[in-house]
């Protein structure tokens, strides 16, 4: 007979996913945690949705059932109340706004979207909340750009996959995500403290302190997603970091992705544009706009709000595009000549080409 609780109810820890908690449980037991909650939680399809974005309220009275931890805590280790304080009304169905997608199919991940700091994992931090949010490029306590594949492999990271009863080994290789790894080069200072800016945002607090934050010009999450999404624009991109004297693009940058699909190196380069070019507000933004040439015709459709949307008001408005439609009742008429005679189809439209020419 299954006991109604797990035998060993272990504590989630600081910022802990709701994945990752169930993991540790599952090797706490000795088990794989497909297999372990397949055991007690039977007619629950867990890993082949992605639990941490958007989990049914059933899963969540199962969880606190077994674990004994009550609903608050158990919806605390999901990212629903970093999405309610970050967009409102933030739909779960395809690609949830500032969440990095995990492209999950069946069980197997095809993005990248988990990130991960290893000296974070060599700790036992578990993996943590910030880093499925699409702004977060970096761990400020360790000072270093995040990863979202395996060092050793390049998979993305699967714990609920492993076979290796350990949370930070890697599913494919079995190698240890923790390992030393090289990571990308540091982003600017004002990158970091966009960063924080998000981070604080969003309800997560900061692992630094610092007042760097009050020098971006005010304006909702929302409107911070916008300006990444035009600035997304590989052209634009390239553009605008040479009018603010960063480096150039790399090679595998240029490429329109949403926010939430890219890596983590892609994502970091392009917070650190945004960042520079919101820093000096609103001369760095005006002069870079300017130089990238662009119009209001870019931030069509994207939402924009406070002082943010009042300078996008003084952009030129750019060119209108004016598409005609053509009726398909001529194209009908000649398809009907060809059918019926087709000698005074290929005559009348002998004639029309002629006429066309001249």
């Amino acid at each position: 007979m299954i006991p109604a609780r797990w035998a060993f109810r272990l504590r989630p820890r600081p910022e802990e996913l709701l994945s990752s908690y169930l993991c540790r449980v599952a090797f706490a037991h000795g088990s794989q945690p497909y297999r372990f909650h397949r055991l007690y939680w039977p007619r629950m399809e867990l890993w082949t949705r992605d639990i941490d974005r958007g989990v049914p309220l059933a899963v969540l009275a199962a969880a606190c059932k077994t674990s004994g931890l009550s609903l608050p805590e158990v919806t605390d280790l999901t990212l629903a109340p970093e999405q309610a304080a970050l967009v409102k009304n933030a739909s779960i169905p395809g690609v949830t706004p500032f969440v990095l997608s995990l492209g999950i199919y069946h069980r197997a991940r095809q993005h990248h979207g988990q990130q991960f700091c290893p000296d974070c994992l060599a700790e036992g931090s578990g993996f943590i909340k910030r880093w499925r949010l699409a702004f977060v490029f970096g761990c400020e306590r360790h000072r270093r750009v995040l990863l979202d594949a395996c060092p050793h492999c390049g998979a993305p990271p699967a714990p609920h996959r492993n076979l290796i009863p350990r949370l930070e080994a890697c599913e494919r290789c079995h190698g240890l995500l923790s390992a030393p790894a090289e990571t990308a080069a540091q982003p600017s200072a004002s990158a970091w403290a966009l960063q924080r800016l998000l981070l604080s945002a969003a309800g997560v607090r900061a692992s630094e302190a610092r007042q760097d934050v009050d020098a971006y010009p005010q304006g909702s999450a929302a409107t911070y997603r916008s300006l990444f999404s035009a600035v997304g624009d590989p052209r634009i991109h390239a553009r605008l970091r040479a009018s603010l004297g960063l480096p150039g693009l790399p090679e595998g940058s240029l490429e329109r992705r949403r926010l939430e699909h890219r890596r983590v190196e892609q994502r970091a380069l392009l917070i650190e544009t945004v960042a520079a070019w919101l820093s000096n507000w609103p001369e760095a933004f005006r002069v870079g706009a300017q130089e990238s040439r662009m119009t209001q015709r870019v931030f069509a459709r994207l939402h924009l709000d406070g002082v943010v949307a009042a300078e996008i008001a003084r952009l030129p408005s750019g060119q209108q595009r004016t598409r005609v439609t053509r009726s398909a009742r001529p194209a009908a008429a000649w398809q009907r000549r060809k059918r019926e005679k087709l000698e005074a189809y290929r005559e009348r439209r002998a004639r029309a080409l002629l006429k066309s020419l001249t």
